[in-house]
């Protein structure tokens, strides 16, 4: 039934076949191939209550794609969004303890990051900080299992947010998990843009640093390739967002325990990413000490 309806959207030519792809965890992936291309389809979750809009997904993409650093959105409605596929792998975890592939991985946000003084259509505004609120009152009316010490957890946090210099407000990704970003043997490519908007560009080099668990060492290598120079109060400010990436990655599981009817294990996946908060909110406190 999904594949009759896949087949039914107007935007082939003549489709040959349709297979699931895997690795997704917020949404059902599928690739159709037709005679001279391939196109990835997503069928959309119902992702209001992870605070995702559509909308705001499709504006981003679109401005990212005028960038170059993202395939092209080809068609999307309510229930299907259709982009080119890109010919590669998504990188894995240990990635970026290349040196190389951090310099790309630092001119490619760089990139995106440079298209936000020319884009010009309605995108939101995203905040790590209020997002981790806005998921604690959004687990909590799903009644899903927070943790004890949630409030003591989202006053950590504050702390860090009270302590953020001011910044440029960007198009940024806000989801730069490995399985996000892809190498064509050439380039990389960012994809799936659903927590994209308007925000702070340290966050997305806090979220690479936090998600591929790159050393202090290899993350102010990645912050200098980035800015061209060292800066004391940008590699600060990166690591408390990198901190903040961890309860709101972990507070996202807790809410797909409750809304996502996906086969993986996102109780786990809380209780990875809320031990790492833990351990890197200590380290920070500790530092600072």
């Amino acid at each position: 039934m999904c594949q009759d309806r896949i087949r039914a959207l107007p935007c082939w030519e003549h489709v040959i076949s349709i297979e699931p792809l895997s690795g997704g965890i917020t949404n059902r992936n599928f690739l159709v191939r037709e005679p001279s291309r391939q196109r990835v389809v997503r069928m959309l979750s119902d992702g209001i209550c992870l605070g995702i809009d559509r909308r705001n997904e499709q504006a981003c993409q679109f401005g990212a794609w005028g960038a170059g650093v993202s395939p092209a959105l080809v068609y999307a409605d309510t229930e299907f969004l259709v982009t080119e596929f890109v010919v590669g792998e998504t990188l894995q975890s240990d990635a970026l303890r290349c040196s190389t592939t951090r310099q790309r991985m630092a001119e490619l946000l760089k990139r995106l990051h440079a298209s936000g003084r020319s884009i010009a259509g309605q995108m939101l505004y995203f905040c790590p900080f209020h997002t981790i609120r806005m998921y604690v009152q959004t687990a909590r009316q799903l009644g899903a299992e927070l943790p004890g010490d949630i409030d003591t957890l989202v006053h950590n946090v504050q702390q860090l947010a009270d302590r953020m210099q001011t910044f440029q407000p960007t198009l940024c990704h806000n989801d730069l998990l490995p399985a996000n970003v892809v190498d064509d043997g050439d380039r990389l490519w960012l994809i799936d843009w659903e927590y994209a908007g308007i925000g702070n560009p340290l966050f997305d080099l806090a979220s690479v640093a936090a998600n591929f668990q790159l050393t202090d060492e290899e993350s102010q290598d990645l912050l200098q390739c980035y800015l061209g120079c060292s800066s004391d109060t940008a590699a600060r400010d990166a690591k408390r967002l990198g901190v903040a990436s961890l309860l709101r990655e972990a507070l996202w599981a807790v809410i797909q325990t409750r809304a996502s009817s996906l086969d993986f294990d996102f109780s786990g996946y809380a209780a990875k990413h809320l031990d790492a908060f833990r351990d890197t909110f200590a380290a920070l406190a500790d530092d600072a000490s």
